[in-house]
């Protein structure tokens, strides 16, 4: 027990220390900038990243390592499913107030860039496609097992004349229904996000290119965790609905009453979803970890640059 706890708390400890460990890089790296102003802009952008991935690594460790809290708290399987697409919420707000508290320029000289942003336009659109790819595929998910369940929560194996063999633990209606509710609210507020990094004031005395660049950065790693929470949700609650269905056909120990014969059709069906279950989570966790290519342009304007040693 005691040793079960310090692994417990050792992973809680690594989901502070890895993200601040590579804050602490990237803000070394930030030193090299020639401009002042852009090292201000940069390191606020990768603060605010920085605990918004923090906590969001939290709270999810936190569902993983003491689903038992989650139990006696009276959260069922539906709502500890849907925790994960909740604490996407807490990581939007962090990125939220990063820019709604944005410094605004400062100074007898200020400067106005008469550039329409839109989301579209700082939001790579690979990454911005693929937030909507998942929710699309948690909708697919959710119409499926839902059609396929027998009930709210459980799907059953009709057989003899009127006997059932039933599996109790099941995404169905009840189950998939309010994580896709939550999936869609994520998503509206992951566009309020972009459309907040759009609109932001311009960071002073850099060039507009590197300035767009950083507005992508931040965009990008919005996207990334939203994407990357989305498509390990999707992932679950296939793994789920295949295990159930595996079950289904070995007649599991979730089983009620009389039990029907082993069902190689449905023995299939579930190990097919299981495998795919875990293939969806890999490609989420890769399209996450993908580097990007997106170098930062020079950052300082006209004068300014003349005056930089090479």
């Amino acid at each position: 027990m005691v040793l079960d706890e310090a692994i417990r708390a050792g992973a809680l400890g690594a989901c502070v220390a890895v993200p601040a460990v590579l804050v602490w890089r990237e803000l070394r790296g930030l030193a090299r900038l020639a401009s002042m102003a852009a090292r201000r802009a940069a390191r606020r952008a990768t603060l605010t990243s920085g605990i918004a991935g923090v906590l969001l690594l939290l709270v999810n460790a936190f569902v993983v390592l003491y689903p038992h809290h989650l139990f006696q708290m009276g959260l069922g399987g539906p709502q500890i499913s849907g925790t994960p697409l909740a604490s996407l919420l807490i990581f939007l707000a962090v990125y939220a107030v990063g820019e709604l508290t944005w410094p605004r320029p400062e100074g007898g000289r200020r400067e106005a860039r008469l550039t329409a942003r839109t989301p579209a336009r700082v939001a790579p659109p690979l990454a911005r496609r693929l937030v909507r790819g998942w929710l699309g595929a948690l909708a697919v998910v959710t119409v499926v097992f839902g059609l396929m369940a027998s009930g709210p929560r459980h799907i059953a194996r009709v057989f003899g004349d009127d006997k059932a063999f039933t599996v109790r633990i099941f995404p169905g209606w009840e189950w998939a229904g309010p994580v896709l509710a939550a999936g869609i609210l994520v998503v509206a507020c992951t566009e309020l996000v972009l459309r907040l990094v759009a609109v932001r004031p311009a960071a002073s005395g850099v060039d507009p290119g590197w300035d767009l660049w950083l507005r992508r950065r931040t965009t990008r790693r919005a996207l990334g965790g939203v994407q990357l929470v989305i498509g390990l949700t999707v992932a679950g609650l296939v793994v789920i609905g295949g295990r159930s269905l595996l079950w289904l056909g070995n007649v599991g120990p979730m089983g009620v009453g009389p039990r029907p014969e082993v069902s190689e059709g449905y023995i299939i069906a579930g190990g097919a979803g299981i495998l795919l279950g875990l293939s969806l989570a890999v490609a989420a966790v890769a399209a996450a970890c993908w580097p990007s290519r997106d170098p930062a342009p020079d950052v300082l304007v006209g004068a300014e640059r003349a005056g930089v040693p090479s």
